[in-house]
């Protein structure tokens, strides 16, 4: 008798119950795979290639989850805007600083969509639920934390990259880990005009801007897509979460993690978002190995002027339009 040859879904299934303990979230992997699977290989059938025929709400938008980044929350956006992202998804894990007041000009302008979204380890959660959410409204989705920065270097918008990479389902992008400039403390001004010093390499990690309407999951650093396709580098290359290639003269991440060691110690404290949404180590450890100081780079120098005065210009224009009964806070320590 002739063995009947097993299904995608039952062949996943097996393979989860290798790797996955508990019953209740193998079910819950195991159901929203498989359904997204399919429903996703229908559209790699069907739509992927017509994809610039739209109309989508915005180009480029960005997700992130975030908690307590309200000191750095205005330039972030502000630089975003510049390099060409249209609208950002901010899923806030519960934020107690003045997040939202930061974020109230923008959400009123329309460029930011606040999300509150609590609990512990839920960055695959929220990067999951923006997937499903907005995958419709939006060409190009970059997934991105509050203290990284996409840098286009041979072009002058996020956009205009990307034109060059439009049959691809993603675009990944190498970390360029940024030191803290022998700042010890939180200082007055942009990130961006305090730390101008990098590693000498680019990271093997990376992050991923990607067709959302390609990809079925959503990890940390990249996009999961049907059967081979994957994201692909700069030079167009396949890679996932990392790669050894190392090529970031078209496009990078500026990844300013620790920045100063006040500053670290306020990240330590505060937590993770992400899937261990444990504590950082409390000595020096970790922060030494990130702490990169080997290259002078003022490639973000030109947007500093431009960063500080579209601040000021933001708050002031929704303190005249809005009127709001309570007073606006002002978005960190801002030197002219």
């Amino acid at each position: 008798m002739q063995r009947r040859k097993k299904t995608w879904g039952e062949q996943w299934r097996q393979l989860a119950r290798c790797f996955v303990t508990s019953p209740g979230l193998r079910d819950a992997i195991s159901h929203n795979c498989i359904s997204d699977y399919y429903a996703h290989k229908k559209y790699f059938n069907t739509q992927f290639r017509h994809d610039d025929a739209g109309p989508f709400k915005h180009f480029l938008a960005v997700v992130a989850i975030m908690k307590d980044e309200g000191i750095y929350l205005a330039e972030w956006i502000e630089y975003h805007k510049l390099v060409g992202v249209d609208v950002f998804f901010i899923y806030d894990n519960e934020s107690s600083d003045n997040t939202a007041d930061i974020l109230a000009p923008y959400i009123a302008r329309g460029d930011v969509v606040h999300i509150p979204w609590p609990g512990i380890r839920q960055q695959f959660n929220a990067y999951n639920d923006a997937l499903k959410r907005f995958r419709m409204e939006t060409r190009w989705l970059a997934y991105i934390d509050a203290d990284e920065f996409i840098v286009p270097l041979q072009k002058d918008t996020i956009p205009d990259i990307l034109e060059n990479y439009k049959n691809e389902v993603g675009l990944s992008m190498h970390w360029l880990m940024y030191g803290d400039n022998g700042h010890k403390n939180y200082e007055e001004g942009l990130v961006i005009e305090r730390f101008t010093a990098h590693a000498l390499k680019p990271d093997e990690f990376m992050k991923t801007i990607i067709n959302p309407r390609a990809a079925f999951s959503m990890e940390t650093h990249h996009g999961c897509f049907i059967g081979r396709h994957a994201a692909v580098n700069e030079k167009g290359n396949k890679v996932r979460t990392r790669s050894n290639e190392l090529a970031a003269s078209v496009i990078r991440v500026n990844h300013y993690w620790g920045k100063s060691w006040e500053e670290y110690e306020m990240k330590r404290i505060k937590g993770r978002t992400g899937s261990r949404g444990a504590m950082l180590p409390a000595d020096d450890s970790m922060f030494s190995r990130r702490n990169r100081n080997e290259v002078q780079d003022t490639v973000l120098e030109k947007y500093v002027p431009l960063v500080k005065a579209n601040i000021i210009k933001t708050r002031e224009d929704y303190l005249a339009r809005e009127k709001p009964d309570t007073p606006v806070s002002s978005p960190g320590r801002i030197s002219p």
